[in-house]
């Protein structure tokens, strides 16, 4: 069973969550901000944080808007999509497979980004604009390629 995509790209300022996500309708979800360090780029310099506080909602439409228009240079995040707010824990693969939540984002060191999905479309989907986009390292994620024990970064 295939659980999400990992891949790595450039460590420099742009748009590139919004890059990587566009194949998906991400406007359909809530967006949760679990927490990390995303700032915006103002003036080629870092600035203020693209997202509200930890734990805080951006409706999908907002979020979308937010990772297109703004350049920013996320040090690591985790963002969390859901159908409706809620606030259900998620540590594991296992926690979030019993979830609603439809897809996890993580953020680490800047280049590092792994998205867990539940549809297996939307994975396929999201793999092959990443490896059309040039992105490096793209790898199918599943149990034996995955050697993460908590969705965290």
């Amino acid at each position: 069973m295939v659980r999400g995509v990992t891949l790595r790209c450039p460590n420099e300022y742009g748009r590139h969550l919004g890059r990587i996500l566009e194949p998906l309708d991400i406007e359909k979800y809530q967006w949760r901000f679990v927490g990390g360090e995303v700032y915006r780029i103002i003036n080629d310099e870092l600035s203020d944080d693209l997202f509200p506080d930890e734990n805080s909602w951006i409706s999908g439409e907002d979020f979308r808007a937010l990772i297109n228009q703004e350049s920013y240079y996320p040090i690591f995040a985790h963002l969390q999509a859901w159908p409706t707010k809620e606030l259900n824990e998620i540590q594991t693969y296992e926690d979030f497979l019993i979830s609603n939540c439809k897809m996890v984002i993580l953020v680490a060191d800047t280049e590092f980004i792994t998205i867990y999905i539940k549809d297996n479309k939307q994975i396929y989907a999201l793999y092959e604009h990443a490896v059309n986009q040039g992105y490096q390292h793209v790898i199918l994620l599943n149990k034996e390629s995955d050697t993460r024990t908590k969705l965290d970064f």
